[in-house]
């Protein structure tokens, strides 16, 4: 499962482990989790990358 590494605006960072990230309309970022959605605020967010686990490859 990719991990998605969330920027934020205060200079934090953290790492979700996901199985879908995007972005909705309004700029809201949603991360899909096994068991629930992470949803952060356009406000909050800076940038986030998706990234594979070591030994996983990815289609592309």
């Amino acid at each position: 499962m990719p991990l998605y590494l969330v920027n934020y605006r205060n200079g934090h960072s953290e790492a979700f482990e996901g199985q879908s990230a995007k972005v909705d309309e309004k700029g809201t970022l949603m991360i899909q989790t096994q068991d629930s959605r992470i949803t952060v605020r356009p406000s909050i967010w800076k940038s986030y990358a998706e990234s594979m686990p070591p030994g996983e490859e990815g289609d592309g």
